[in-house]
């Protein structure tokens, strides 16, 4: 509507998150909005990571984590990548982190980490798993329905890469209500704009142009 920018945008981008919960299948309440994926790292580790608490990832990842991590003044400790870029899960458990990020497709290898080590991870761990899904729409695969079985599992994504809207400044995350509820009370009121949040719940509603821009 014309006046929709005198107002304050919606607080949790409701029209996105129903959007997403019927293209993802789940349920609006296991969808967080943030600007751009970025926010919704900063969020999550907030969430669960106090200062001097440890995030772990495999080296290399996403040269992200460890700003995040100093600017949380949260120790970020990594351990490498196993034989063929297997996911070292023994060596990330033992690190004792309150919360584990990694890129899946990872940057910058873009190799990929099957579904069922992520699981294995996630059962082995009482950790927050965040797999950072932001090249998702290039694999064959996602960990979305590792959601059914690990509560602490949180899939993260964003709308810069597959969909080209990098200047839009919109990514999301899905994961259990619980986590996402804990995620809420951390984010800003207002994190997402109106017309961000309008652009990006039509960008993931037309799922067939999308499709057709991957070739698929």
């Amino acid at each position: 509507p014309p006046d929709a920018l005198r107002r304050y945008p919606q607080p949790m981008a409701d029209d996105f998150r129903v959007v997403a919960a019927r293209v993802h299948g789940v349920r609006p309440e296991c969808v967080i909005a943030g600007n751009g994926s970025d926010d919704i790292l900063q969020i999550a580790l907030r969430t669960y990571c106090a200062a001097g608490d440890v995030l772990a990832s495999p080296d290399p990842t996403y040269s992200l984590y460890p700003v995040l991590s100093e600017l949380a003044d949260v120790r970020y400790v990594t351990v490498p990548w196993g034989p063929g870029w297997s996911l070292p899960v023994d060596a990330l458990c033992a690190t004792q982190a309150r919360a584990i990020f990694f890129a899946n497709p990872n940057a910058p290898s873009g190799t990929v980490v099957s579904t069922e080590v992520i699981s294995e991870l996630a059962a082995s761990t009482s950790a927050l798993v965040l797999v950072d899904e932001a090249y998702v729409d290039f694999a064959d695969d996602n960990a979305l329905r590792l959601l059914e079985t690990h509560e602490n599992v949180l899939v993260s994504r964003t709308l810069s890469k597959g969909y080209g809207l990098a200047g839009l400044r919109f990514g999301y995350a899905i994961g259990h209500p619980s986590v996402i509820e804990q995620m809420t009370k951390v984010k800003d009121s207002y994190n997402c704009d109106a017309v961000s949040i309008a652009a990006a719940a039509a960008a993931l509603e037309d799922q067939a142009y999308a499709r057709s821009c991957w070739g698929r």
